[in-house]
């Protein structure tokens, strides 16, 4: 939004003009809605500050999203939007299903024991009807997913109440998260045991209120205590400093 004199907008349409496209300017008597796609950020921002006085700015990076969507149509439309090939031999007691994009982030999930995947990221979230069936369709009795969203995460909550399988959520906020809870995933526990472990080595997720039967919380990290895995040592404060860190995003916005 733009709080602008109209006498100003003509001067601020121009500049929008010479720095991008897809511009939408609507409004009136001192309101406006302003929407723009453009690599200067910056001079877009500075144009609405010397017509008037924007709020409400948002500002997303269309490069990085067009090439999520991307990744979830070429997942949807090969096998491996249903999951990973089972082996020939006999099931494990607990398949972990996880949700995920990209082809070289399904096969990391893979090779760290996944069983099927689903499509899905931040922009395209699969529905309750596709997680399920997919879960449905493992050979394996009890199951563990990972949802790698919080977008996501009260989805897999839904196929948790209505599977007629055992079915523990381990309450993944990311990618990376995901792969840290497989580092303690035995194919041959129970899905209960499994998700307290998966959801421990994720780390540092604990609700407001009971979760329920479905969701695993982790304990809260130590932030005394160092934190190994694949060759690094940090610890765990700082890696809660980083769950909160997000990098700066560009190339649209609006006001």
């Amino acid at each position: 939004m733009l709080d602008a004199p109209d006498v100003t907008m003509p001067a601020f349409k121009e500049v929008w003009a010479g720095i991008g496209d897809s511009i939408v300017v609507v409004g009136g008597d001192g309101l406006w809605n302003c929407h723009i796609h453009t690599n200067d950020v910056g001079a877009s921002i500075e144009a609405g500050i010397d017509a008037g006085r924007p709020r409400n700015i948002r500002v997303t990076d269309l490069v990085e999203q067009m090439e999520e969507e991307r990744w979830v149509r070429e997942a949807a439309a090969s096998s491996v939007a249903a999951g990973a090939e089972e082996s020939s031999g006999p099931p494990p007691r607990t398949a972990v299903v996880a949700v995920a994009n990209g082809e070289g982030v399904g096969r990391i999930f893979r090779s760290l024991g996944v069983h099927h995947l689903v499509a899905g990221g931040q922009s395209m979230n699969p529905s309750t009807a596709q997680i399920l069936e997919v879960v449905e369709g493992v050979s394996s009795g009890e199951v563990v997913l990972l949802p790698n969203n919080d977008n996501i995460r009260p989805v897999a909550m839904q196929v948790c109440e209505l599977s007629a399988k055992t079915v523990r959520v381990v309450p993944t906020s990311g990618i990376v998260e995901g792969f840290a809870a497989l580092l303690e995933y035995d194919p041959e526990a129970g899905a209960v045991d499994n998700a307290a472990a998966m959801a421990a080595s994720a780390g540092g997720w604990w609700p407001a209120r009971s979760p329920g039967p479905c969701a695993t919380p982790a304990a809260r990290p130590d932030p005394s205590r160092p934190v190994t895995g694949w060759g690094c040592r940090v610890t765990a404060w700082k890696w809660w400093a980083s769950r909160w860190a997000r990098p700066p995003a560009l190339c649209s916005g609006s006001c």
